[in-house]
């Protein structure tokens, strides 16, 4: 038994490699594409959000755009599903880069808004392949829940917003 708990686990991190290999690129433009369009059409970050970016280590919190959007969009989606909670059923919040995408029922939310300006302290750290791979890797592995850089997400995003974890692993 704990054999193939150890082969199944060494397929999915085998599988999730070799996706993230194959998204990079394609998600890397994609997300220049989002990161464009909200940059055009969101709404600056806060004052203190702004504050709170620096604070995580995000270079220009001057840049960062939030817009609402009822339905995020998620590309591959419903192959992520497959692969076993590589992403949640419902999206509240979505960052490329220096944009970030929030559900309306969520746009208000301290919690959510930080949780997003940790993602974006993320790409800045990592670079925004790295922070692909990385992210997409973790998440088809470990699930979006268990993900390393998920986790620090909400983490901080409870820490410094004075709330409570909304999702648990």
């Amino acid at each position: 038994m704990a054999g193939s708990k150890a082969r199944a686990s060494l397929w999915r991190r085998a599988v999730a490699v070799a996706t993230a290999g194959l998204v990079m690129e394609p998600a890397a433009q994609w997300i220049q594409h989002c990161e464009k369009l909200i940059l055009r059409t969101g709404e600056p970050a806060t004052d203190e959000e702004q504050e709170i970016a620096r604070s995580l280590g995000v270079r220009h919190p001057e840049r960062v755009r939030f817009l609402a959007c009822d339905d995020i969009p998620v590309p591959g989606r419903r192959w992520a599903r497959m692969c076993g909670g590589a992403i949640p059923g419902r999206i509240g919040g979505l960052t490329a880069r220096y944009g970030i995408f929030l559900h309306p029922d969520l746009y208000d939310s301290k919690e959510v808004r930080i949780h997003e300006l940790v993602h974006v302290a993320q790409y800045d750290r990592l670079g925004t392949r790295p922070f692909l791979w990385h992210y997409v890797r973790q998440c088809v592995a470990d699930g979006y829940l268990n993900s390393e850089l998920e986790r620090e997400a909400r983490v901080l995003g409870v820490e410094l917003s004075g709330g409570e974890m909304m999702h648990q692993a």
